[in-house]
């Protein structure tokens, strides 16, 4: 995930609802669970203490999803010019610019 620059990618700022996220993709990506069951996953593992997120508990999962969603356009316009290079808008829909893949 450093590679990739993940932790970058969701927040240039560290702190714990970004470390909660990278343990989410980490858990799901080393043993794939239901959102309430990576907690489970977490305890047999040593992926809480390695990523910080020791005291996460359900509601704080819950928490860290909220606040990546309100960062979801800036991740995937990040994710789309990191990707796809500068792509210009070709219609319309509802108001808002469109790009046709």
């Amino acid at each position: 995930m450093s590679r990739l620059k993940i932790a970058e990618l969701i927040d240039p700022k560290p702190g714990p609802e970004r470390n909660q996220v990278l343990a989410m993709i980490a858990a799901r990506i080393l043993s794939p669970h239901p959102k309430l069951s990576t907690i489970r996953f977490w305890r047999t593992t040593t992926l809480p203490e390695e990523l910080g997120v020791e005291g996460a508990d359900d509601d704080a999962l819950y928490s860290a999803l909220d606040w990546l969603l309100e960062r979801q356009g800036r991740i995937e316009a990040a994710l789309s010019k990191r990707h796809l290079g500068q792509l210009e808008p070709v219609f319309a829909v509802n108001g808002k610019s469109t790009t046709v893949f």
